[in-house]
């Protein structure tokens, strides 16, 4: 699929993406105008502390619990930010716990090779059809055939 048609499918330009990855991070930074719109204006009342960008892309989660081998379940982020990603799910997580998350990022390495962040947290609230999670970590990673994971991303 061409990158364009990628984006579009997914509601987010490739500007928007990078600015994303960017915002990953960068610990403070804004944009605005034409081609920077926000897509989420942040107010007065809005606890969060970086910038979010609606999303939706597909990730998989899992509860992480020493000793508990969790099965992993999918959804679809809502909105993402440096510090914390909202997404749909299909039962609520505990409000506190520990969770692993990969979201499939819609854009390849040298056009070939998939990406994926990688990311783990805590889960701030959560009810019958919406998680979000704060983010503790976070790495991008490319996968080669055969799924080995080739490298970190900085």
């Amino acid at each position: 699929m061409a990158a364009s048609r990628l984006f579009e499918a997914v509601g987010v330009t490739e500007l928007q993406l990078q600015r994303l990855a960017i915002a990953m991070t960068v610990s403070s930074i804004e944009w605005e105008g034409a081609e920077g719109e926000l897509l989420m204006a942040r107010t007065a009342e809005d606890r969060r502390r970086s910038l979010r960008f609606e999303v939706h892309l597909a990730l998989r989660y899992r509860q992480s619990e020493k000793g508990i081998e969790h099965r992993w379940s999918t959804g679809i982020t809502r909105d993402m930010s440096r510090d914390g990603v909202a997404f749909k799910t299909r039962q609520p997580l505990p409000v506190g716990s520990h969770v692993e998350l990969r979201i499939d990022w819609p854009v390849k390495q040298e056009s070939v090779r998939p990406i994926d962040l990688q990311a783990t947290g805590f889960v701030v609230w959560s009810d019958h059809r919406e998680t979000a999670v704060r983010i503790s970590s976070h790495k991008f990673r490319v996968h080669m055939p055969g799924g080995i994971v080739a490298q970190d991303l900085v």
